[in-house]
């Protein structure tokens, strides 16, 4: 999902190949099927612009994955993680 992550931002931005928001749109769809958090995100953000009720219930979804995805990297001790929970007892 990494790549299919990586080549959705090369459509949308046009780099190393003809910006197409479609394809984009398409690979990031495709990166969050395959449990990519950050295009989880992107899809649940896209989605939240919708007005379509089914399309808003989908972006719960993803948000909610996302949100797991999350906690099981701050769980499994990833150094980004245990970085901003030490950092927010020093602030607290």
């Amino acid at each position: 999902p990494v790549a299919q992550y990586q080549l959705a931002g090369f459509y949308m931005t046009g780099h190393g190949v003809a910006q197409d928001m479609e394809a984009a749109l398409l690979w990031t769809q495709r990166a969050a099927e395959n449990g990519h958090t950050d295009a989880r995100f992107e899809m649940a953000s896209i989605l939240l612009d919708s007005t379509e009720p089914s399309d808003l219930k989908k972006a719960g979804e993803w948000f909610e994955a996302c949100a797991q995805a999350y906690q099981k990297r701050a769980n499994e001790g990833e150094p980004a993680f245990k970085r901003g929970r030490m950092f927010s007892r020093v602030v607290t």
